[in-house]
């Protein structure tokens, strides 16, 4: 089945949020990637609500989903996969207030109060818990999150232009974009030998 396309006015308003929504999935799957969780896929799509009365749609609004891959065998040891998992779930809502600060130009922090209190937190409950998990503290989680966003934010951004163009990656899609984005050369390299 498509996914639903609004009209072209309702897609034009909501250009800025998918565009939120985008940079939000790309931080959960370039920091996935980057901690060696198994990718499954990545996808952005418009999402509407209709009345049962008439049938019609009443609002738009749009989604996105970073899913990883559930088999043990592809995991790191049990306190590695919470470490991990713990800096993927946080680096969604990381990447996406440092977004939203560079948007509309507020302080950071404000911006991550805004992404905490617009998204219900379920992020950052998920990120806590697998830190509980680990033998992360909260602060050491933080650290750990702003500077994998800060060292890969062009990756993010550059991965959050193709969600927005295509909908859709592959978890192959995604790891073959960071890692030849990282490290163009490594493309080349098997005819240096």
């Amino acid at each position: 089945m498509k996914p639903p396309t609004p009209p072209a006015d309702v897609a034009k308003r909501l250009a800025g949020e998918r565009r939120q929504f985008a940079v939000n999935a790309a931080g959960h799957a370039v920091a996935q990637v980057v901690r060696c969780l198994p990718l499954r896929d990545v996808f952005l799509r418009y999402r509407w609500s209709w009345t049962a009365r008439r049938w019609s749609v009443v609002s738009w609004s749009v989604v996105s989903r970073t899913r990883i891959v559930r088999r043990r065998r592809d995991m790191p040891t049990r306190i590695e996969a919470a470490r991990a998992l713990a800096v993927a779930a946080a680096a969604g809502p990381e990447a996406e207030a440092r977004w939203l600060a560079q948007q509309t130009g507020m302080p950071l922090d404000a911006a991550r109060e805004h992404v905490m209190a617009e998204s219900g937190n379920r992020d950052v409950r998920r990120a806590a818990c697998f830190a509980r998990r680990s033998d992360l503290t909260p602060d050491e989680l933080a650290l750990r999150v702003r500077a994998l966003v800060d060292r890969h934010w062009d990756l993010i951004t550059g991965l959050a232009d193709q969600l927005v163009l295509h909908g859709y990656l592959t978890g192959s899609a995604v790891r073959d974009f960071v890692h030849h984005a990282a490290c163009p050369e490594a493309e080349h390299a098997d005819y240096d030998r």
